[in-house]
């Protein structure tokens, strides 16, 4: 099992891609912004090492929100993304919020799978609450269940199996557009499998397609406040695999150049 601290050597190599990509105001240098983003991951891996839950969360949020709010695209997005979603899933599993912990640790290794490689043992409590996932479970599956989302409406519900009662949407708020994202012009389908348990939460979410990370990310964000009526087997609540289509779509895109590039990639 590796540390994340032998990981985490990429990262030198990945800031003048990245930089290039970066959304940033007029006389900012866009390096600068990704090595700050380093340093405040190393420095919320200490705080997390040192038992500050709280601290280490509020600043994994804040630095997640501003990935997601300023890169466009790029080489390493994912390391990124997965990086801080780790951390702040050993910041959920330190404050005992488990089901956060949950999803963000597979959102991380949806994003960067060697971190299933990560010893855990050396985050202490936190760390151990993670470590029965590094190995998925598997569940009764619901066969090409899939469903559209609040946004383009392009999914439908499969005919469900005879003998299993599927579950029902009751809370599903709409996913976030990052906004870097609206100079690209960015769009197209991301696919999710979660595992809805007994209860109807959302765990252990998955990208099944993607071709946007950052698009990625904003969907699991907003599919983990989802809720839903459990499936039911023989009239007893039962988990099950579930997937969910978010189609993004910008629909007054003013890059003539993304415009272009976008319907060359559609034929």
């Amino acid at each position: 099992m590796r540390t994340l601290a032998t990981m985490a050597l990429g990262l030198l190599f990945l800031a003048p891609q990245l930089a290039s990509q970066v959304h940033t105001p007029v006389g900012v240098k866009r390096p600068a912004v990704v090595e700050r983003w380093g340093k405040q991951l190393k420095e919320n891996e200490k705080a997390l090492q040192a038992g500050e839950w709280k601290k280490a969360k509020r600043a994994t949020d804040d630095l997640l929100d501003e990935m997601c709010s300023r890169i466009e695209g790029g080489q390493g997005v994912e390391w990124l993304l997965g990086s801080a979603a780790f951390l702040r899933s050993l910041a959920e599993a330190g404050l005992g919020n488990e089901a956060a912990a949950n999803w963000d640790f597979n959102t991380a290794l949806t994003m960067r799978p060697e971190l299933s490689e990560v010893d855990l043992s050396q985050y202490g409590a936190a760390g151990k609450m993670l470590e029965p996932w590094q190995v998925p479970s598997p569940v009764t599956e619901v066969a090409g269940l899939e469903v559209g989302s609040e946004e383009t409406l392009k999914g439908e519900d499969s005919p469900p199996r005879t003998d299993l009662e599927p579950p029902k949407k009751i809370r599903a708020p709409r996913p976030k557009y990052p906004f870097a994202k609206l100079k690209a012009c960015a769009d197209g389908p991301i696919i999710i499998r979660v595992v809805l348990d007994k209860e109807g939460f959302p765990r252990d979410p998955r990208l099944l397609s993607v071709q946007d990370p950052i698009l990625g990310f904003a969907a699991l964000e907003a599919f983990r406040n989802w809720r839903f009526r459990p499936a039911r087997l023989d009239g007893e609540p039962v988990p099950v695999y579930y997937n969910l289509t978010v189609n993004f779509i910008v629909p007054n895109c003013t890059n003539f150049f993304a415009r272009s590039k976008l319907a060359k990639e559609k034929g």
